[in-house]
């Protein structure tokens, strides 16, 4: 019986750092996004993007944001 109780603890620590690891790779790609945002304004300020595509293409990185930076800290209250 005990040994039974080792592996569910095991299963347990296993299931906290994968929760963990996803946690921070949601933290890193909310990063990247920023990263993403500021090279695309200062494309766009060097005329190498264009007003309609600087347009277009944030609003599709504001979304995928807005999902990270909800997603965040419910992930890391659950750990």
């Amino acid at each position: 019986m005990l040994r039974n109780v080792g592996r569910l603890s095991l299963k347990g620590q296993a299931w906290d750092s994968a929760r963990s690891y996803v946690a921070e790779v949601d933290s890193y790609r909310d990063t990247e996004l920023t990263s993403l945002f500021k090279r695309l304004y200062e494309d766009n300020v060097l005329g190498r993007v264009t007003n309609e595509q600087f347009c277009m293409l944030p609003a599709d990185y504001n979304d995928d944001q807005k999902v990270l930076r909800d997603a965040i800290p419910a992930k890391e209250a659950r750990l």
